[in-house]
């Protein structure tokens, strides 16, 4: 968590689990509020982390 790089890297994770959702959300309807709030998060409309994401595509 020290490393200057962590941040980099934990944005990218959040970026792949939003696409992520977004591509669930194309194919399951259930999964469209996740993948917008997913998205707003990332954003910065939705508070600070870590945010409380809900599992899609189970």
């Amino acid at each position: 968590m020290v490393w200057p790089g962590c941040p980099v890297l934990r944005d990218i994770r959040e970026l792949r689990l939003v696409t992520f959702a977004l591509q669930v959300a194309n194919h399951d309807a259930s999964a469209r509020d996740e993948a917008r709030y997913r998205l707003a998060c990332i954003q910065d409309r939705r508070g600070s982390r870590p945010w409380p994401w809900t599992e899609v595509g189970a």
